[in-house]
């Protein structure tokens, strides 16, 4: 160490060698630090070397995970304004099962190079090759992430395979001088075999999925944009899926929220003046609770476990968030189109709906409220040897309970 007497000449050279780091131990040491709990974690031979100052310096690290190598360089200069950087890194056969519980042998090589980390200052380039790795016995055959940042505009794209199984995603984001984030992506999944992935034949497929999204600002409260996911050319048990697709729109002016969901099995709206967090945050809390009343009253109406009774927790013990002390109101709507998809993946010969559902969700003074009518033109479900069907049904729902 140089310059002890002049702290901004600080200078440290610095070595380690042939090392162990046993992750249970920083966990021990640094408790207030509340650190994830990977207590099968362990770096064996660990090297690193340190030159620079504090804040301008180069360093290196080295070190085995099980059989798996992890090598890491970095020259930084945190004092430049805009910051730099030049970070690479290298791993061979890592295995991070201590960490994600699954088996897997990465073998990447990555870099990361620029100036600045805002927004309106970052120019930077990254690379990412994983290709050759497995995970959870899964080959990875080809692996790629690449992205540029520079003039407020960060552009990346990803290709991977596995099997048959092929994946590709591009997009860019720019911020504009207030940083508020436009985005537009396009991507695509081809050959799922679902077979392959739940080890079960009787799931044999081949979905081909696409998906689009252009829109504003990645906070629910601001967020305007559409979203698009759909599924061409595809089959299911053997069974052929045509093109299907399911578009989000989210809409927002100053004085009311608007979101609609429109596919070929139905289509659904809400709107109103609410903040979309909050109302998140609101039916979350409420489905949760409601689900375990019901339950309750279920399991006391079925003494002799005719219906077979279901777990449940303490609706009292579920935290209650501040949410439910605040007004809050939406209308919804939906309308039922054609479901033949939905039949042929749940396995009906035949699942038929025709109508409309509509209602509104009030939460004021500490009172929750759900009113609800739905009207059916026709509902048939058809399976095997049995047949329901429905039609002419028209029936209310208004739900009360205090918070």
């Amino acid at each position: 160490v140089q310059n002890l007497n002049k702290p901004e000449n600080l200078y440290i050279t610095a070595k380690m060698k042939d090392s162990d780091i046993n992750y249970k131990d920083i966990n021990a040491f640094l408790p207030t630090l509340e650190l994830p709990q990977y207590t099968k974690l362990l770096i064996t031979n660990a090297n690193m070397e340190f030159e620079g100052e504090p804040t301008n310096f180069k360093s290196r690290f080295s070190g085995n995970i099980g059989d798996g190598q992890l090598t890491l360089g970095a020259t930084l200069n945190l004092a430049s304004r805009p910051m730099t950087y030049d970070i690479s890194f290298s791993t061979d056969n890592l295995d991070l099962a201590p960490i994600l519980d699954i088996g897997t042998s990465v073998i990447s090589r990555g870099t990361l190079k620029g100036k600045g980390i805002s927004p309106a200052e970052i120019t930077a380039d990254f690379n990412l090759d994983a290709a050759g790795s497995t995970l959870d016995g899964y080959d990875i055959n080809n692996l790629t992430l690449s992205s540029h940042a520079s003039n407020r505009t960060i552009d990346f794209k990803m290709d991977g395979t596995s099997g048959k199984l092929s994946t590709s995603l591009t997009g860019d984001i720019s911020f504009d001088k207030d940083t508020i984030p436009s985005f537009n992506l396009v991507g695509e999944l081809k050959n799922l075999d679902l077979a392959r992935f739940i080890k079960d034949s009787k799931y044999e497929s081949n979905f081909n999925f696409y998906m689009s999204a252009d829109g504003r600002n990645f906070n629910l409260d601001d967020l305007t944009g559409t979203f698009r996911i759909g599924i061409d050319s595809s089959s299911y048990q053997n069974e052929a899926i045509g093109n299907s697709d399911i578009q989000c729109t989210f809409a927002k002016d100053s004085t009311k929220r608007k979101i609609l969901l429109t596919s070929d099995f139905a289509d659904f709206r809400i709107d109103g003046d609410f903040s979309l967090n909050k109302a998140v945050e609101l039916v979350t809390y409420q489905s949760a609770v409601i689900s375990d009343i019901i339950a309750s009253k279920v399991n006391e109406l079925n003494p002799l476990a005719v219906v077979q009774p279901r777990a449940q927790s303490d609706s009292s013990t579920i935290p209650m968030p501040k949410i439910i002390d605040e007004d809050l109101k939406f209308n919804f709507g939906c309308t039922f189109k054609d479901l033949e998809l939905l039949s042929k993946l749940i396995g009906y010969e035949q699942l038929d709906l025709s109508g409309d559902l509509g209602g509104s969700i009030k939460n004021e003074a500490g009172n929750f409220s759900v009113a609800a009518e739905l009207n059916l033109d026709y509902f048939v479900i058809m399976q095997k040897e049995s047949t329901i069907y429905l039609s002419d049904f028209n029936t209310t729902l208004n739900f009360t309970r205090d918070n």
